[in-house]
């Protein structure tokens, strides 16, 4: 894969001050290298046509209330959000449990009232929009974007294309892979696409994909013409025995008034001290969550739970919590925050928090998949939510984690890849033999809802305009290989989670070797 800089010039902090930036009019990837560059906005602000897809409604939420009035936010009912947060209770891949779709228990006619409504504000936006003379701006998440191209018909080829976020099309394909699998088919024949991420997948995955291989790669390089505009990392790194334990310990202190406190030098030469008396933590379980908050006794007033927005996730927490707790919002800039915000991987990507005195606490356990944070996609990403500059802590965090246990080496591994491969192809095979070839189809559907990819990666192409028929999933594949790579390399020991942060910039490696000496 080919990669082209794109140098920054110098004066220039968020993209919407580069007044000469142009995105290239055929498909591309474009790596920001940091998040809080503006990108998003510079979309939602330009002159031009836009739709921007989003894998997450929340970030989409955020931005509608950013932009009353000028974005549509395509918010379909039929969405689903809730895989993002995983919780092995919900998603067990070892037994074949799927999460139900809203899709499946929802009646045909109410699905397509929905959807016609949608087309209808979809029309009406833009037509008042162009009257207006001003852009039209779509943001939808990738569930939705079908509804959008449609509506649209030919007018789309008059519409910048921005997948925000992208590198989840990989990530969220364990756990909603049709989804990911339609909005790639309906991306494919569009030609101003760009995909774009601070955290793109790492070369190597993106390799395997035919979509990926060939596209043009950018990076924004922002050192060159100014290195101080580039501010690295602090990053605390700690090992834990339970997860939970550092919430306690914090949370605690909080509660006993035991705040930490930074000094500062200010414009005018003085030295000024601010207190953090709110504290966001990152911690990729609902159930964790509760457990937490039930352990420190805490109150709604004291906490923002910020999770996936979804029936079972509201029923889940009145249940363990009591009737007056519910999922919050993301507070806008200048709206209070409370002292405590709780977080999944729902607000990893996007959500903008505007705290002046908020501290970043991320927790990771590599021995359960759906609590592991990627260190390569994950924390940079969860670096870069706090966005207000007065915060002393914006650039700072607390990374606790416990390393994986279960250790099964890369031979075993690729030893159970070959087996599924060879079973995807057997059955492939047997497809194209027989005489039968929808009856059998609908049979590898039935089995797939059912597994979840558990034995094989047999998946039903249905979005090809014609009858629908078996392929491999190479995003299923991709993701679990991902998924090896994150609990039984990046979290193998002490040393390979120290190597993973320097390789990926998130530390200093003279100053953690400090710190290690410090600790010894």
């Amino acid at each position: 894969m080919e990669k082209s800089k794109i140098t920054v010039p110098s004066g220039i902090r968020f993209m919407s001050e580069w007044k000469d930036f142009i995105i290239p009019d055929y498909p591309c990837i474009i790596d920001k290298k940091i998040p809080g560059c503006g990108f998003t906005e510079y979309c939602l602000t330009n002159s031009e046509n836009v739709i921007l897809c989003s894998p997450r409604k929340l970030l989409l939420r955020n931005k509608e209330k950013q932009h009353l009035g000028e974005v549509l936010y395509v918010n379909n009912s039929l969405d689903q959000d809730e895989t993002t947060d995983k919780d092995l209770e919900k998603f067990n891949r070892s037994s074949g449990i799927v999460p139900t779709k809203l899709t499946d228990i929802t009646p045909e006619a109410t699905q397509i009232e929905i959807i016609e409504n949608l087309k209808n504000l979809i029309n009406t936006y833009s037509l008042n929009r162009r009257l207006s003379g001003f852009p039209v701006k779509i943001i939808v998440t990738y569930d939705s974007f079908r509804i959008v191209k449609e509506t649209l018909g030919d007018r789309i080829k008059d519409f910048r294309i921005v997948i925000d976020e992208f590198q989840s099309i990989f990530t969220d394909s364990r756990f909603k892979s049709d989804t990911e699998l339609s909005f790639m088919y309906h991306i494919q024949d569009l030609q101003k696409v760009c995909y774009v991420s601070a955290t793109p997948m790492i070369d190597e995955y993106l390799e395997q994909l035919d979509e990926f291989r060939n596209l043009p790669y950018f990076e924004l390089d922002w050192e060159s013409e100014d290195p101080c505009r580039v501010l690295k990392p602090d990053l605390k790194v700690r090992t834990c025995k339970s997860v939970n334990e550092p919430a306690y310990k914090i949370i605690k202190e909080y509660l006993d008034g035991n705040f930490e406190s930074m000094s500062f030098r200010d414009d005018q030469g003085n030295v000024q001290t601010i207190e953090s008396k709110e504290v966001c933590f990152f911690v990729n379980s609902v159930n964790n969550i509760t457990g937490i908050i039930n352990h420190m006794k805490l109150t709604p007033d004291q906490c923002n739970i910020l999770v996936a927005d979804t029936p079972d996730n509201k029923n889940r927490i009145k249940k363990r919590l009591g009737r007056k707790w519910d999922i919050g919002k993301v507070p806008l800039n200048g709206q209070p925050h409370k002292m405590f915000t709780f977080c999944t991987r729902t607000v990893y990507l996007g959500a903008d928090f505007y705290s002046t005195n908020a501290r970043t606490i991320v927790i990771s356990d590599a021995n359960v998949e759906t609590l592991s944070v990627d260190i390569s996609l994950d924390l940079p990403q969860i670096l870069g939510r706090q966005r207000n500059n007065e915060n002393p802590w914006k650039n700072r965090a607390e990374f606790y984690y416990k390393t994986s246990k279960r250790l099964l080496t890369k031979e075993e591994f690729d030893k159970y890849i070959e087996l599924k491969i060879r079973k995807t192809n057997e059955l492939l095979s047997t497809y194209d033999t027989t005489e039968f070839k929808h009856t059998l189809t609908e049979k590898y559907k039935k089995d797939t809802n059912a597994s979840n990819y558990k034995d094989d990666y047999v998946s039903i192409n249905e979005h090809s305009g014609r009858d629908m028929f078996p392929e491999l999933n190479r995003l299923v594949l991709i993701s679990e290989q991902r998924a090896f790579d994150i609990q039984q390399i990046d979290y193998k020991d002490r040393f390979s989670v120290f190597n993973t942060l320097v390789k990926n910039g998130l530390i200093n490696k003279g100053s953690e070797i400090s710190r290690f000496i410090e600790d010894f």
